[in-house]
Protein backbone atom coordinates (compact mmCIF):
# COMPACT_ATOMS: atom_id res chain seq x y z
CA UNK A 1 0.00 0.00 0.00
CA UNK A 2 2.10 2.82 -1.05
CA UNK A 3 -0.43 5.43 -1.34
CA UNK A 4 -1.21 8.04 -3.99
CA UNK A 5 -0.36 11.61 -4.60
CA UNK A 6 -3.03 13.45 -5.43
CA UNK A 7 -2.20 17.10 -5.61
CA UNK A 8 0.83 19.77 -5.56
CA UNK A 9 1.28 22.78 -3.60
CA UNK A 10 3.78 26.02 -4.13
CA UNK A 11 4.66 28.42 -1.95
CA UNK A 12 7.37 31.26 -1.34
CA UNK A 13 9.47 30.72 2.26
CA UNK A 14 9.99 33.87 4.33
CA UNK A 15 13.58 33.52 4.35
CA UNK A 16 14.17 32.44 0.79
CA UNK A 17 12.41 35.18 -0.97
CA UNK A 18 13.33 33.51 -4.80
CA UNK A 19 13.11 30.13 -4.11
CA UNK A 20 9.39 28.59 -4.71
CA UNK A 21 8.79 25.42 -2.41
CA UNK A 22 7.35 22.70 -3.84
CA UNK A 23 5.19 20.28 -1.53
CA UNK A 24 2.75 17.07 -2.58
CA UNK A 25 -0.31 15.77 -0.72
CA UNK A 26 -1.75 12.27 -0.92
CA UNK A 27 -4.05 9.82 0.73
CA UNK A 28 -3.33 6.07 2.24
CA UNK A 29 -5.83 3.59 3.62
CA UNK A 30 -8.66 5.18 2.00
CA UNK A 31 -11.42 2.70 0.30
CA UNK A 32 -15.12 2.86 -0.72
CA UNK A 33 -16.92 3.20 2.36
CA UNK A 34 -14.23 6.15 3.32
CA UNK A 35 -13.11 7.74 0.04
CA UNK A 36 -10.71 10.56 1.09
CA UNK A 37 -12.01 13.94 1.73
CA UNK A 38 -14.75 12.45 3.55
CA UNK A 39 -13.66 12.27 7.54
CA UNK A 40 -12.82 14.84 9.84
CA UNK A 41 -9.15 16.02 9.83
CA UNK A 42 -7.32 14.64 13.03
CA UNK A 43 -4.19 13.71 14.72
CA UNK A 44 -2.33 10.70 15.09
CA UNK A 45 0.59 10.08 17.34
CA UNK A 46 2.12 6.57 18.34
CA UNK A 47 4.37 6.24 20.52
CA UNK A 48 6.99 3.35 22.23
CA UNK A 49 6.88 2.17 25.71
CA UNK A 50 9.98 1.41 27.09
CA UNK A 51 9.82 -2.19 28.02
CA UNK A 52 6.61 -1.87 29.64
CA UNK A 53 4.05 -3.71 28.46
CA UNK A 54 -0.04 -2.47 28.11
CA UNK A 55 -1.00 -6.37 29.45
CA UNK A 56 -4.32 -6.16 29.37
CA UNK A 57 -4.49 -3.26 26.68
CA UNK A 58 -6.33 -0.63 27.18
CA UNK A 59 -8.64 0.76 24.49
CA UNK A 60 -10.72 4.13 25.46
CA UNK A 61 -12.67 6.59 23.58
CA UNK A 62 -14.48 9.78 23.92
CA UNK A 63 -16.54 11.97 20.96
CA UNK A 64 -13.30 13.68 19.98
CA UNK A 65 -10.36 11.14 21.44
CA UNK A 66 -9.18 8.08 21.39
CA UNK A 67 -6.20 6.22 23.44
CA UNK A 68 -5.36 3.11 22.98
CA UNK A 69 -2.23 1.25 24.98
CA UNK A 70 -1.49 -2.26 22.80
CA UNK A 71 0.98 -4.89 21.83
CA UNK A 72 1.06 -4.71 18.29
CA UNK A 73 2.81 -3.56 14.93
CA UNK A 74 2.97 0.45 13.52
CA UNK A 75 1.67 0.95 10.39
CA UNK A 76 3.45 4.59 9.03
CA UNK A 77 3.73 6.27 5.74
CA UNK A 78 3.96 9.28 3.78
CA UNK A 79 6.52 10.80 1.36
CA UNK A 80 10.33 10.56 0.99
CA UNK A 81 12.21 12.74 -1.42
CA UNK A 82 14.62 11.32 -3.52
CA UNK A 83 17.46 12.97 -5.25
CA UNK A 84 20.46 15.45 -3.71
CA UNK A 85 18.17 17.53 -1.36
CA UNK A 86 19.70 18.81 1.75
CA UNK A 87 17.89 19.98 4.82
CA UNK A 88 17.09 23.81 4.83
CA UNK A 89 17.51 25.70 8.44
CA UNK A 90 13.80 25.11 8.64
CA UNK A 91 12.07 21.80 9.93
CA UNK A 92 10.74 19.72 7.28
CA UNK A 93 11.57 22.11 4.55
CA UNK A 94 14.38 20.67 1.67
CA UNK A 95 16.88 22.54 -0.19
CA UNK A 96 18.70 21.33 -4.15
CA UNK A 97 21.77 22.53 -3.64
CA UNK A 98 23.96 24.22 -6.41
CA UNK A 99 27.68 23.39 -6.52
CA UNK A 100 29.95 25.60 -7.86
CA UNK A 101 32.53 25.31 -10.51
CA UNK A 102 35.51 27.76 -10.60
CA UNK A 103 37.45 28.14 -13.65
CA UNK A 104 40.56 30.34 -14.06
CA UNK A 105 42.10 32.13 -17.11
CA UNK A 106 45.62 34.05 -16.06
CA UNK A 107 44.04 36.17 -13.48
CA UNK A 108 40.31 35.85 -14.20
CA UNK A 109 38.35 33.55 -12.37
CA UNK A 110 35.01 32.73 -13.09
CA UNK A 111 32.42 30.99 -10.65
CA UNK A 112 29.89 28.98 -12.54
CA UNK A 113 26.59 27.20 -10.66
CA UNK A 114 25.38 24.02 -11.64
CA UNK A 115 22.03 23.55 -12.01
CA UNK A 116 20.22 21.24 -9.88
CA UNK A 117 16.30 20.45 -9.94
CA UNK A 118 15.87 16.92 -9.88
CA UNK A 119 14.32 15.47 -7.49
CA UNK A 120 11.11 13.14 -7.01
CA UNK A 121 8.08 12.66 -4.51
CA UNK A 122 7.60 9.04 -3.28
CA UNK A 123 5.18 7.31 -1.31
CA UNK A 124 5.82 4.90 1.14
CA UNK A 125 4.13 2.70 3.97
CA UNK A 126 5.81 0.72 6.20
CA UNK A 127 5.45 -1.10 9.71
CA UNK A 128 7.41 -1.22 13.10
CA UNK A 129 7.58 -4.44 14.73
CA UNK A 130 5.29 -5.55 17.19
CA UNK A 131 6.11 -3.60 20.42
CA UNK A 132 4.15 -2.15 23.31
CA UNK A 133 2.84 0.85 22.05
CA UNK A 134 0.56 3.96 23.08
CA UNK A 135 -1.64 5.14 19.98
CA UNK A 136 -3.68 8.50 20.29
CA UNK A 137 -6.36 9.90 17.89
CA UNK A 138 -7.58 13.31 17.86
CA UNK A 139 -10.03 15.08 16.24
CA UNK A 140 -8.47 18.76 15.33
CA UNK A 141 -11.08 20.99 14.49
CA UNK A 142 -11.13 24.00 12.53
CA UNK A 143 -7.92 23.46 11.18
CA UNK A 144 -6.17 23.82 7.47
CA UNK A 145 -4.34 20.45 7.07
CA UNK A 146 -0.91 22.33 7.42
CA UNK A 147 -1.66 23.10 10.98
CA UNK A 148 -3.11 19.95 12.00
CA UNK A 149 0.68 18.42 13.42
CA UNK A 150 1.77 21.69 15.92
CA UNK A 151 -2.38 22.15 17.12
CA UNK A 152 -2.66 18.27 17.47
CA UNK A 153 0.65 18.43 19.66
CA UNK A 154 -0.44 20.94 21.92
CA UNK A 155 -3.92 20.03 22.27
CA UNK A 156 -2.79 16.21 23.35
CA UNK A 157 0.09 17.11 25.76
CA UNK A 158 -2.39 16.99 28.75
CA UNK A 159 -3.43 13.60 27.74
CA UNK A 160 0.45 12.91 27.76
CA UNK A 161 1.03 14.54 30.33
CA UNK A 162 -1.77 12.71 32.54
CA UNK A 163 -0.39 9.39 31.15
CA UNK A 164 2.94 10.29 32.06
CA UNK A 165 2.05 11.13 35.78
CA UNK A 166 0.04 8.25 36.05
CA UNK A 167 2.04 5.20 34.41
CA UNK A 168 5.62 6.88 35.00
CA UNK A 169 8.19 8.08 32.09
CA UNK A 170 8.61 4.35 30.53
CA UNK A 171 5.49 4.85 28.88
CA UNK A 172 6.04 7.17 26.74
CA UNK A 173 9.32 5.91 25.18
CA UNK A 174 10.03 7.21 21.73
CA UNK A 175 7.89 8.80 19.45
CA UNK A 176 7.30 5.83 16.22
CA UNK A 177 5.22 8.24 14.06
CA UNK A 178 2.55 11.70 14.06
CA UNK A 179 0.92 11.85 11.19
CA UNK A 180 -2.26 14.05 9.47
CA UNK A 181 -5.35 11.65 9.47
CA UNK A 182 -9.23 11.81 8.94
CA UNK A 183 -11.36 10.16 11.81
CA UNK A 184 -14.46 7.74 10.42
CA UNK A 185 -17.20 7.52 12.84
CA UNK A 186 -16.65 3.64 12.53
CA UNK A 187 -13.18 3.98 13.56
CA UNK A 188 -11.48 3.75 10.39
CA UNK A 189 -8.88 6.60 9.91
CA UNK A 190 -7.47 7.39 6.14
CA UNK A 191 -3.60 8.87 6.36
CA UNK A 192 -3.28 12.40 4.78
CA UNK A 193 0.40 12.45 3.04
CA UNK A 194 2.05 15.80 3.16
CA UNK A 195 5.78 15.50 1.70
CA UNK A 196 8.19 17.91 2.70
CA UNK A 197 8.55 20.92 0.99
CA UNK A 198 11.56 21.34 -2.16
CA UNK A 199 12.97 23.94 -3.23
CA UNK A 200 15.84 24.78 -5.25
CA UNK A 201 18.71 27.07 -4.79
CA UNK A 202 19.10 27.49 -8.53
CA UNK A 203 15.87 29.40 -8.55
CA UNK A 204 17.91 32.34 -7.64
CA UNK A 205 20.48 34.61 -9.45
CA UNK A 206 24.20 34.47 -8.31
CA UNK A 207 25.94 37.37 -5.88
CA UNK A 208 29.37 38.18 -4.89
CA UNK A 209 29.69 39.76 -1.28
CA UNK A 210 30.60 43.26 -1.24
CA UNK A 211 33.65 45.17 -0.01
CA UNK A 212 31.20 46.86 1.97
CA UNK A 213 29.98 44.20 3.27
CA UNK A 214 32.95 42.81 4.48
CA UNK A 215 33.47 46.47 6.33
CA UNK A 216 30.36 46.50 7.95
CA UNK A 217 31.06 42.69 9.08
CA UNK A 218 34.09 44.04 10.47
CA UNK A 219 32.63 47.19 12.14
CA UNK A 220 29.75 45.19 13.45
CA UNK A 221 31.81 42.49 14.95
CA UNK A 222 34.44 45.02 16.89
CA UNK A 223 31.10 47.17 17.78
CA UNK A 224 29.73 43.80 20.02
CA UNK A 225 32.99 42.25 21.62
CA UNK A 226 33.04 45.80 22.68
CA UNK A 227 30.09 45.87 24.71
CA UNK A 228 29.53 45.26 28.69
CA UNK A 229 28.90 42.75 30.51
CA UNK A 230 24.60 43.50 30.19
CA UNK A 231 24.66 44.58 26.86
CA UNK A 232 26.75 41.23 25.85
CA UNK A 233 23.75 39.09 27.37
CA UNK A 234 21.33 40.86 26.36
CA UNK A 235 22.67 40.41 22.80
CA UNK A 236 23.41 36.79 22.64
CA UNK A 237 19.61 36.30 24.18
CA UNK A 238 17.90 37.93 22.15
CA UNK A 239 19.65 36.86 18.70
CA UNK A 240 19.67 33.37 20.56
CA UNK A 241 15.72 33.96 20.29
CA UNK A 242 15.82 35.32 16.79
CA UNK A 243 17.01 32.00 15.05
CA UNK A 244 14.95 29.66 17.51
CA UNK A 245 12.17 31.67 16.09
CA UNK A 246 13.64 30.99 12.52
CA UNK A 247 13.71 27.16 13.07
CA UNK A 248 10.73 26.89 14.26
CA UNK A 249 7.37 25.88 12.32
CA UNK A 250 4.62 26.25 15.05
CA UNK A 251 3.33 29.97 14.21
CA UNK A 252 2.08 30.52 17.99
CA UNK A 253 5.91 29.44 19.30
CA UNK A 254 7.43 31.04 16.48
CA UNK A 255 5.46 34.42 17.51
CA UNK A 256 6.58 34.05 21.35
CA UNK A 257 10.18 33.58 20.61
CA UNK A 258 10.27 36.88 18.22
CA UNK A 259 8.72 38.78 21.15
CA UNK A 260 10.91 37.40 23.41
CA UNK A 261 13.71 38.36 21.13
CA UNK A 262 12.08 42.27 21.53
CA UNK A 263 12.11 42.15 25.23
CA UNK A 264 15.48 40.81 25.35
CA UNK A 265 17.13 43.44 23.71
CA UNK A 266 14.51 46.96 24.53
CA UNK A 267 12.66 46.25 27.65
CA UNK A 268 14.41 46.20 31.00
CA UNK A 269 10.64 45.63 32.67
CA UNK A 270 7.57 44.91 31.16
CA UNK A 271 6.81 48.36 29.89
CA UNK A 272 6.55 47.97 26.26
CA UNK A 273 7.18 51.48 25.69
CA UNK A 274 11.11 51.33 24.99
CA UNK A 275 10.35 48.74 21.82
CA UNK A 276 8.64 52.14 20.20
CA UNK A 277 10.80 54.77 21.43
CA UNK A 278 13.85 53.28 20.06
CA UNK A 279 12.00 52.38 16.52
CA UNK A 280 10.92 56.17 16.58
CA UNK A 281 15.10 56.57 17.05
CA UNK A 282 16.19 54.36 14.26
CA UNK A 283 13.85 54.55 11.31
CA UNK A 284 11.50 57.41 9.35
CA UNK A 285 8.82 57.07 11.44
CA UNK A 286 7.53 58.68 14.84
CA UNK A 287 6.60 57.32 17.79
CA UNK A 288 2.80 57.57 17.26
CA UNK A 289 3.29 55.37 14.12
CA UNK A 290 5.03 52.48 15.88
CA UNK A 291 2.81 52.74 19.23
CA UNK A 292 -0.10 51.13 17.99
CA UNK A 293 1.52 47.96 16.32
CA UNK A 294 3.71 47.44 19.17
CA UNK A 295 0.67 47.46 21.83
CA UNK A 296 -1.44 45.31 19.13
CA UNK A 297 1.73 42.87 19.40
CA UNK A 298 1.94 42.62 22.79
CA UNK A 299 -1.71 42.45 23.38
CA UNK A 300 -1.37 38.82 20.93
CA UNK A 301 1.07 37.88 22.82
CA UNK A 302 -0.40 38.37 26.19
CA UNK A 303 -3.37 36.77 24.55
CA UNK A 304 -1.63 33.70 23.25
CA UNK A 305 0.46 32.77 26.63
CA UNK A 306 -3.06 33.13 28.95
CA UNK A 307 -4.89 30.97 26.19
CA UNK A 308 -7.56 33.37 24.81
CA UNK A 309 -6.00 32.84 21.58
CA UNK A 310 -4.54 30.03 19.44
CA UNK A 311 -4.61 32.12 16.23
CA UNK A 312 -1.60 33.63 14.63
CA UNK A 313 -1.61 35.38 11.01
CA UNK A 314 1.12 35.26 8.59
CA UNK A 315 1.49 39.13 8.29
CA UNK A 316 2.00 39.00 12.33
CA UNK A 317 4.81 36.84 11.89
CA UNK A 318 6.10 38.72 8.75
CA UNK A 319 5.83 42.28 10.71
CA UNK A 320 7.11 41.14 14.05
CA UNK A 321 10.18 39.24 12.56
CA UNK A 322 10.80 42.70 10.42
CA UNK A 323 10.73 44.45 13.90
CA UNK A 324 13.06 42.19 15.62
CA UNK A 325 16.04 42.27 12.80
CA UNK A 326 15.95 46.34 12.29
CA UNK A 327 15.96 46.47 16.44
CA UNK A 328 19.08 43.76 16.05
CA UNK A 329 20.57 45.77 13.25
CA UNK A 330 20.77 48.43 15.00
CA UNK A 331 22.11 47.04 18.05
CA UNK A 332 24.71 45.01 16.10
CA UNK A 333 26.67 48.01 14.86
CA UNK A 334 24.23 50.18 13.15
CA UNK A 335 23.69 47.71 9.78
CA UNK A 336 21.70 49.52 7.54
CA UNK A 337 19.05 47.78 5.17
CA UNK A 338 16.64 50.57 4.21
CA UNK A 339 14.62 47.98 2.17
CA UNK A 340 13.86 45.82 4.93
CA UNK A 341 12.50 48.99 6.88
CA UNK A 342 10.41 50.57 4.19
CA UNK A 343 9.34 46.92 3.55
CA UNK A 344 8.21 46.90 7.50
CA UNK A 345 6.49 50.14 7.24
CA UNK A 346 4.53 49.02 4.25
CA UNK A 347 3.19 46.01 5.77
CA UNK A 348 2.33 48.10 8.91
CA UNK A 349 0.37 50.44 7.49
CA UNK A 350 -1.54 47.93 5.51
CA UNK A 351 -2.54 45.84 8.31
CA UNK A 352 -2.42 47.73 11.04
CA UNK A 353 -3.51 51.34 9.82
CA UNK A 354 -5.43 50.69 6.57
Amino acid sequence: MAGRMDSTKRKDELRYKGIEFLRAYGWQRSDQQHPPGNGNLGYRAVYKTLKLIPFPSVHLSWPNLRVRMVVEGVEFGGFSVKGDAIPSIFPNKLLLPEYIEISQDGNSITYHGETNLMWEFTAYSKEFPPSGIVEILLEVENSDENDIISKGRRKVSPILTILDLVYGERLIGALITEEVVELFPDGHWNRRMISPSVGSESQLNMRKIENSQIEQMRRSIDAYQGFGEGDRKNTALATDWFWKSEKEEDRIDRFIQLWICLEALEMPTTNIKPISERLALITSEDYDFWKEPIGRLFGKRSDLVHGNSNEVDEHEIVILRGIAKTLLANRLGGIRNPELVQELIGLIKTHFKG
